[in-house]
């Protein structure tokens, strides 16, 4: 079989390749992509014809207001000059320089009265002589020109690039910006917290449909003032009490919906590894070095594995020159501890354009590091800080350091950046293992890794002093901590703790003879816990039960008004399963006195659960047109619909 000829492709040299406009860089360049990879300006094809007309010439330049439409430009395309910015920096319409002046006479054969009509003159015309030569016209000059280059912000705060707009300068008018929420006052680093809006849309790309508005949670009651809280006997109960309390259900919507929050049209990669649908975290508009020498970002993602969503932890510019560097991160990934961000994989990639290390963690929706929380925030003021908030933060970041030193992992990143706030006094380590592949050099000695420790426990001490001295004077803190610890409002049992954590000159300091030191605290934080355990257990127990109600008007549903079941003897009047759908009427069509509908809560619930009960408590059904009046039980309604539900699921 002969092989085709090779096809032609000169045409696709002066086509930019898409590669570049979309991903920066194209890795067939010199291996058989045919098209332009000039990452400079795209110029316009020399042989292609110009063809200008009164819109154009308008669009260009706004001073030409009463050229008219001359007979010259309804010649043929090979008649006319052709742009060619090469020879020419100067970009002038065809003929422009011999434009006739506007002349009333010009129609005048047609009709005397042509004469009388005054001239068009264009309402987006500038004022002045609408009279004056086109020679005196301010010319266009493209290559002097500016180019308008509509940016957007991106989540590392500055200009995204835009693709090549070939409407830039028509008429049509630019729509107005979209609102953009990165656009917000900068606020601290925060690994976790949930970021919702679209960031960096592009030019051509329409805006992300978004609800401007938070979720409507229906259904639920809202909690009354304290001044119109009535009090509840003991054998009474109100619509809030039958729902979990308001403030839990409120936060787990809150973590629910930053979990599923997608980000619109940006210059993000489309995948990232097994991750998609990337959603930028970083609250700061800046980028910052200050952590790891070099520019990190954290996002948000799914995972096509098992579709839970993650956090990438993005290092920019990285040169992993062995890969026995990426084998540290096993031994973070097998470290189990509820005071520490899950490490999931470490991995390098080139989606972002250029050598960037990925970090994955577990996602904690909604979170806030200890600095927005305590030091910063834009939304409201900052929480105080208690001695109890105290030595909760002490006990449960001990817990964290000592299981990494258990398994000779020193933290080294250890700030009020670095630890974040996942709930109510709940709080985690982010960010480990990531200096332990952009410092690994070789394996650590035993003295390396003790050095490492002791420093952990050191800015372990800074980080409790930076939270237990936001009151002081600015004036003090610029002596060394330890000297200023005597100075702090707390007890005696803290400051000897924090003397601890701070005396560099011990030797033989660990985190184990610390923990020995507030055991203490340790049991009663531990009590906290379980208590804490118990009332989500008994939030839960109420909530075990919650789909029976959920099956049985799935059930009724399924069986009243089918197309099938219409001319159905026993769905009629007189037949035997009418009563289910006057109890569906009961139910959910109640009206008052005056015909208007009544949204019950309280009555459906009552009614569902004595129908899925079955008791022999009667009650009369009416029909919509009071002509038919049944007196059934709950028994016998349930005993209808599951025969009715049984006939459907044979059929």
């Amino acid at each position: 079989m002969e092989k085709a000829p090779p096809a032609n492709l000169d045409w696709a040299k002066d086509v930019p390749c898409r590669n570049i406009t979309i991903h920066g860089f194209c890795k067939y360049e010199g291996q058989g992509c045919s098209f332009n990879h000039d990452r400079g300006t795209s110029k316009p094809k020399a042989d292609a014809p110009s063809t200008p007309t009164s819109a154009t010439v308008g669009s260009i330049n706004g001073a030409l207001d009463d050229l008219e439409i001359d007979s010259r430009q309804t010649k043929s395309a090979g008649d006319k000059k052709k742009f060619n910015p090469a020879a020419s920096s100067v970009f002038m319409p065809t003929g422009s320089a011999a434009l006739p002046k506007p002349s009333a006479n010009k129609f005048s054969a047609l009709s005397p009265k042509l004469s009388n009509i005054p001239s068009f003159v264009p309402s987006v015309g500038q004022d002045g002589d609408h009279e004056q030569s086109s020679t005196n016209l301010k010319q266009f000059n493209v290559m002097e020109s500016s180019t308008f280059q509509p940016t957007s912000a991106t989540p590392f705060g500055g200009p995204s690039p835009t693709l090549q707009n070939p409407y830039l300068h028509h008429d049509t008018p630019v729509p107005p910006p979209q609102i953009n929420p990165y656009t917000a006052p900068p606020e601290s680093l925060n690994p976790y917290a949930g970021m919702g809006g679209s960031a960096g849309q592009d030019f051509m790309y329409p805006p992300h449909p978004q609800s401007a508005f938070p979720l409507q949670y229906h259904l639920y009651a809202p909690t009354p003032p304290p001044h119109l809280q009535i009090p509840l006997k003991g054998n009474q109960q109100n619509a809030e009490t039958l729902f979990i309390p308001n403030k839990l259900r409120e936060a787990l919507l809150h973590k629910n919906e930053a979990t599923l929050k997608t980000l619109g049209p940006s210059n993000l990669p489309n995948v990232v590894g097994v991750y998609y649908d990337l959603v930028p975290l970083d609250t700061a508009l800046e980028k910052t070095t200050r952590s790891y020498n070099h520019t990190s970002s954290i996002y948000k993602a799914f995972s096509n594995t098992n579709g839970r969503a993650y956090a990438l932890r993005r290092i920019e510019g990285v040169k992993i020159s062995k890969d026995k560097s990426l084998s540290t991160i096993h031994q973070w990934i097998k470290l189990k501890n509820s005071n520490i961000g899950q490490v999931v994989d470490a991995f390098t990639s080139r989606s972002f354009g250029d050598n960037s290390l990925i970090v994955v963690y577990d996602y904690y929706p909604d979170s806030k590091t200890l600095y927005e929380n305590h030091f910063r925030s834009n939304i409201s003021k900052p929480e105080p800080i208690t001695t109890e908030d105290l030595w909760t933060y002490m006990c449960q970041i001990s817990a964290a350091i000592a299981a990494a030193h258990s398994k000779n992992l020193p933290v080294r990143s250890l700030s009020l950046q670095k630890v974040i706030l996942t709930s109510k006094n709940r709080i985690r380590l982010s960010d480990c293992g990531v200096l332990d592949i952009l410092n690994y050099e070789s394996e650590l000695t035993p003295d390396q890794t003790k050095d490492l420790m002791a420093q952990d426990i050191t800015m372990f001490g800074k980080l409790i002093f930076q939270l237990a001295s936001i009151r002081l004077p600015a004036e003090m803190r610029a002596r060394p901590e330890i000297q200023l610890v005597q100075h702090l409002d707390q007890t005696d049992d803290f400051k000897t703790a924090l003397n601890y954590l701070l005396d560099s000159t011990n030797a033989g300091r660990s985190i184990f003879e610390f923990q020995k030191l507030i055991c203490t605290r340790l049991f009663k934080e531990l009590d906290k816990e379980q208590l804490s355990a118990d009332y989500y257990e008994a939030q839960l127990t109420r909530e075990i039960e919650n789909a029976r109600l959920f099956r049985l008007v799935s059930k009724i549903n399924f069986i009243i008004d089918r197309a099938e079941y219409e001319h159905n003897p026993m769905w009629q009047q007189s037949g035997s399963r009418y009563p289910v759908k006057l109890f569906h009427e009961f139910v959910f069509h109640q009206v008052d006195e005056k015909g208007k509908p009544v949204l019950d809560l309280s009555h459906v619930l009552r009614t569902l659960n004595k129908l899925d009960a079955g008791i022999d408590e009667k009650i009369l059904l009416v029909s919509k047109d009071e002509q038919s009046c049944l007196i059934v039980s709950y028994k016998e309604i349930k005993d209808l619909i599951e025969k009715s539900f049984r006939d459907l699921t044979k059929d």
